[in-house]
């Protein structure tokens, strides 16, 4: 296994919206790699001032973050920062998008349940420049979750997602599908329930990570 005791400092840069995960990936992190220094941030807006400012051999950063272009945020970084390795993670990434992420410059792609063992190995073959993917991920298939989550959508149903999740306000919605404002609402309590979210924030993490947006 790779051995980081002669890389140092090393600093990692960890990219999260949730803290109380962040805390606990970080502590693992100090585990596997002892006198690392992990630093954490909640937009990557304020990971690439880091950047610009300092040298990270690791940037672990979450797949979706409201607010964040996390996929331009990965192209700016393989182009001005070659020297940081990124490793990207997801509650749900299908086949299709770590392909996706592979070809913009993600070294590995992991859950955010990956073991230390395999959270290490991860560590270990982006810094020698070779890909990796988690375990778990690797048995998914472009068919599974999200495709039997989007088929309980109704088509109007579905439109009025897209529209949410490409930041229209509902006036904006009633008047691109010719409905009224209060059928937009409908539409949109309808699909929170069917998917179980509670949160316009956590409709549009769904959607990105379970590839529903039309591109």
């Amino acid at each position: 296994m790779f051995d980081f005791t002669h890389i140092s400092p090393l600093r990692i840069m960890l990219i999260d919206d949730h803290l109380v995960f962040s805390q606990g990936m970080a502590a693992l992190l100090g585990k596997l790699t002892p006198d690392c220094d992990v630093s954490i941030f909640t937009s990557v807006q304020k990971a690439m001032q880091a950047l610009e400012t300092g040298t990270y051999q690791f940037v672990i950063c979450d797949l979706f973050i409201p607010g964040s272009n996390v996929k331009d945020f990965i192209a700016v970084c393989r182009k001005n920062f070659p020297e940081s390795h990124l490793i990207m993670l997801s509650d749900n990434m299908e086949t299709n998008i770590t392909r996706d992420l592979f070809a913009r410059g993600a070294h590995a792609c992991l859950s955010k349940t990956v073991t230390s063992n395999e959270l290490k190995i991860a560590l270990g073959k982006a810094y020698l420049g070779e890909r990796f993917v988690s375990s778990d991920l690797k048995s998914k298939t472009a068919t599974s979750f999200s495709a039997a989550r989007n088929t309980e959508l109704t088509k109007k149903e579905f439109e009025v997602l897209q529209l949410i999740v490409a930041g229209k306000s509902v006036a904006q919605t009633s008047e691109t599908l010719f409905i009224s404002r209060a059928t937009v609402m409908s539409h949109r309590r309808n699909i929170m329930s069917k998917l179980d979210l509670h949160t316009a924030a956590e409709l549009v993490k769904f959607a990105f990570e379970n590839n529903l947006v039309r591109k």
